[in-house]
């Protein structure tokens, strides 16, 4: 019937950017950032309870002007805000980018990369950083501290050939026991005749690749965990397995 289809509602597909109701009025996203850099108002949200929270954000948005938006749109758009900050932020972390994007110093094509994983990633940085995974931020740190002590180890193990021996010994018991290990480090005993520091650059850059790569399949389960949990706190709160699935697909 026509009217059936008149009464279809259309205001839930107005993009949060481009929905201002007079020409200087602000926009739904600039509202809601609003709101999140008030002190305090984002670490209420991380509590258990959203619902009031979320009654909260529509309420100062009708007050700014914005009458749109309901509670449950609030609600999925904080969770695809936070969700795309968390992976451009594990990102950062697995490349090894995140310390220079702090201090506004990371390349172009990290920028674009960062962008294009979160869009508001620089606006909601100030609100979110408290988020960042603990344990990643001390991976980094612990791989770039690695990474500038190179040059020291070098003249060390120059300087102490039996301790490069120790290592190669430890070297093929670890291989011996691992076959996974072994497919990524080099064959320990084709090394104990290299010359000089080659030795134990090799396995030194070996090491930090396999620790790469166990910190990027952590990463990844952590994201796939979180995207787990907030797809059911979605679903508790009442939110539509269609809405839930266009916020956050199943990959």
């Amino acid at each position: 019937m026509p009217r059936g289809r008149r009464s279809k509602k259309t205001v839930s597909k107005r993009y949060w950017a481009l929905d201002k109701v007079e020409p200087n009025a602000p926009t739904s996203i600039d509202v809601l950032f609003e709101w999140l850099k008030l002190p305090g108002n984002y670490q209420r949200w991380r509590a258990k309870n959203k619902q009031p929270v979320c009654d909260e954000i529509v309420g100062y948005m009708v007050k700014r002007g914005i009458t749109h938006r309901g509670d449950k749109q609030v609600w999925a758009k904080l969770v695809k805000l936070e969700n795309s900050f968390e992976t451009a932020t594990n990102w950062l972390l697995a490349k090894g980018h995140h310390a220079a994007f702090q201090l506004g110093e990371a390349h172009h094509d990290v920028r674009k990369q960062v962008k294009k994983l979160c869009r508001y990633y620089d606006e909601l940085l100030p609100v979110f950083q408290q988020g960042i995974p603990a344990s990643a931020a001390r991976s980094e740190s612990s791989s770039k501290t690695v990474s500038n002590a190179d040059a020291s180890q070098d003249k060390i193990f120059r300087s102490n050939q039996s301790k490069s021996s120790n290592e190669t010994d430890v070297m093929v018991e670890l291989c011996s026991q691992s076959p996974r290990l072994s497919r990524l480090l080099p064959d320990p005993e084709s090394q104990i005749n290299a010359p000089g520091g080659t030795q134990s650059q090799t396995y030194d850059l070996s090491l930090q690749k396999l620790q790469l790569e166990s910190k990027k399949s952590q990463l990844r389960a952590d994201e796939i965990c979180n995207m787990a949990l907030n797809r059911k706190k979605m679903l508790d709160a009442g939110i539509g397995l269609e809405e839930v699935d266009r916020v956050l697909p199943l990959k």
